[in-house]
């Protein structure tokens, strides 16, 4: 059972009528919803995206304010989140509470936990200043998404800003050829081609254990990583099959 109190709009508007002080204190708080959202349009998983959907999620994430050298986002539960730093700096730290790097403005740090993906190094982030945060969950992710056709691609958006991200880990410009002229294969290749080439690629995390490619199967693709390790493994060996004949043979010459 819930007990509620509703409270009309017109009703609630018609009081604040009376009261000019208090109006104030509800526009402040209208005012600073507006400055969130405004906000969370410079993310880039989140630009161009309905205003509906940023308030949502605004609306239904946790916003904090923390001071520099704060420890609360390095919690069990935390680290299973998407943090966005809405304003102040932060960095990324390791699990050995050494600094990784810097997080980068509006940066929306472990994204990849919206797509279910675990934070496998155990980094977190703390504050370098007085910072304000958005928390924002899987659950609240996915709760909120289907409502917006603009956002099926939600997924792809994921993907592509954790290619950036990893792109500026390793000192190259995102979206450009920088990173493919990198590898060996890739070295001797005009901006030109890479650039065509890299706006073409199809971004992908895969999990440890997970096979990237299996030996034997037909493939239309080429692999290259970004960042993490990989191994090439040999397949598992078939148990040998014996035939009818060989059995045959084996009951006539026991």
């Amino acid at each position: 059972v819930c007990s509620i109190f509703e409270i009309p709009r017109a009703s609630f508007l018609g009081v604040l009528e009376r009261s000019q002080k208090d109006r104030e204190h509800f526009e402040r708080m209208h005012a600073k919803n507006e400055e969130v959202v405004t906000a969370l349009t410079r993310v880039p998983i989140l630009q161009n995206a309905p205003r509906r959907l940023l308030l949502l999620l605004h609306l239904s994430s946790k916003r904090r304010h923390l001071p520099a050298g704060d420890l609360s986002l390095s919690g069990d539960v935390e680290k299973t989140c998407a943090i966005i730093v809405l304003s102040g700096t932060a960095s990324v730290y390791g699990p050995n509470g050494k600094q990784v790097r810097p997080v980068f403005p509006f940066e929306c740090f472990n994204a990849e936990a919206l797509l279910g993906t675990p934070n496998y190094d155990g980094n977190y982030v703390v504050p370098t200043s007085k910072v304000e945060v958005l928390i924002l969950t899987e659950g609240v992710w996915r709760r909120t998404i289907p409502e917006f056709k603009e956002m099926q691609n939600s997924d792809s958006r994921i993907l592509a800003a954790v290619a950036m991200k990893m792109e500026r880990r390793h000192g190259f410009q995102p979206q450009t050829a920088e990173m493919l002229r990198h590898s060996a294969l890739f070295r001797g290749l005009s901006e030109k081609m890479g650039n065509l080439i890299r706006g073409r690629v199809n971004n992908r995390i895969c999990k440890p254990g997970e096979a990237i490619v299996t030996a034997g199967d037909e493939v239309r693709c080429m692999y290259l990583i970004l960042d993490g390790a990989a191994v090439a493994e040999p397949a598992s060996p078939l148990t040998p099959q014996s035939t009818e004949a060989e059995e045959d043979d084996a009951a006539k010459h026991p």
